[in-house]
């Protein structure tokens, strides 16, 4: 099987990128496979902190600054490179900054030409923000830059509380559009106060998080974010994992 390479990508800053990459990673951790991460988002590093114990390795490259990206990209693509030649892991998790659009994607053939010649099986989630220049945007990372790269799909974040979002990114001809789960104010804020917790370890009996209910809008969330990304895990994700579909 070809390593994955998975992009977590978004036009924007905010719309659920790295909770995106986040539920991606434990999914696949979960599922029995070997994971590394691309924290693209340096100045954060959300992901590379909550991950860097749990998974094969952790690389952070900055591909925020338009001044640099060539030399990111670079990077990046010899990291990808790396975990394939020494079969280090099944997958690779790329976390994308809130800037991307203005880095990564504005030179795209770039990278196209680097990740075809790696031989890995390249996949995409998009999320959007829900005003029309944020679809717009995400139009364009899925015609023109990131989504290009492989089977993308475009993410509806439901915390947007914008009912129509998914038919008005379907109206646009985007032809893999779904609802993405949101996480409960209080739960995210737990999440949030264990940094460097994975989100199934705050889910297990006997981790730090002592609420039963707290516990179950965890799992249930890893559930709902399984259902709908399953499309672009390239068959790394065992479909019950979690708990079956309910």
């Amino acid at each position: 099987m070809s390593v994955l390479v998975f992009f977590s990508h978004g036009e924007k800053g905010g719309v659920g990128k790295t909770a995106v990459a986040s539920a991606a990673i434990d999914l696949m951790l979960a599922s029995g496979r070997k994971v590394a991460v691309v924290e693209g988002d340096v100045d954060n590093a959300d992901i590379a902190r909550r991950y860097e114990g749990a998974v094969t390795r952790v690389k952070k490259v900055r591909l925020s600054d338009p001044s640099e990206y060539q030399r990111a990209v670079n990077d990046l693509v010899t990291f990808v490179a790396e975990i394939i030649e020494t079969a280090e892991a099944d997958a690779v998790v790329v976390n994308m900054p809130a800037n991307a659009s203005t880095t990564v994607d504005k030179d795209i053939a770039v990278l196209s030409d680097a990740v075809a010649d790696l031989g890995a099986l390249i996949t995409v989630a998009i999320s959007s923000g829900n005003t029309d220049q944020s679809i717009e945007r995400t139009v364009g990372i899925v015609r023109n830059g990131v989504g290009t790269l492989g089977d993308s799909i475009v993410l509806a974040p439901e915390f947007l509380k914008d009912e129509n979002l998914v038919s008005k990114l379907s109206e646009r001809g985007l032809e893999q559009v779904d609802l993405y789960p949101r996480l409960s104010p209080d739960t995210m804020q737990i999440i949030l106060d264990h940094p460097q917790a994975t989100l199934a370890s705050l889910a297990q009996v006997g981790g730090p998080i002592k609420s039963p209910i707290q516990r179950i809008r965890i799992t249930q969330y890893l559930r709902q974010a399984r259902d709908v990304l399953m499309p672009v895990m390239g068959g790394l994700v065992d479909p019950d994992v979690f708990g079956s579909k309910r």
